[in-house]
């Protein structure tokens, strides 16, 4: 199990990467920050978290600075991540571009562990519930 403590939605203040700070830079462009757990007993080789973002109305809007359109941002971590390990501060700087980013929703984590073996946990929860529970 990937135990996803803290969800955030926000930037740097700083180009030093000192302090994390919510909502757009420059009005518009939003980064993810995502602090989680491995519960499994394998070593894992790469996470993907599937973010899905929504306007302030619960629309889904559709990722135009890396992901082509999709409207799934694909977030790719590289391992080694251990057994029982906490992984925090993962930042995806400049995931969304938009000036009326309302909520996230992680849809899905994708998994590849060191022995090749795959695992999907189907998640559907907006980034407010997350930081209330963990996955």
């Amino acid at each position: 199990m990937i135990e996803v403590i803290k969800l955030q939605v926000g930037h740097y203040k700083t180009p030093y990467k000192y302090e994390w700070c919510s909502g757009p830079l420059l009005d518009k462009l939003y980064s993810i920050k995502i602090d989680f757990a491995n519960n499994f007993d394998k070593c894992i080789k790469y996470i993907t978290f599937c973010i899905v973002p929504f306007d302030r109305v619960y629309e889904p809007f559709k990722c135009t600075l890396h992901y082509g359109g999709n409207q799934i941002a694909k977030l790719k971590y590289i391992g080694p991540i251990g057994p029982d390990e906490l992984v925090t501060d993962v930042v995806f700087e400049n995931v969304f571009e938009t000036e009326a980013l309302g909520d996230v929703l992680l849809k899905k984590i994708e998994i590849i562990f060191m022995d090749d073996s795959e695992e999907e946990i189907y998640v559907d929860m907006f980034m407010s519930k997350i930081n209330e529970r963990s996955v």
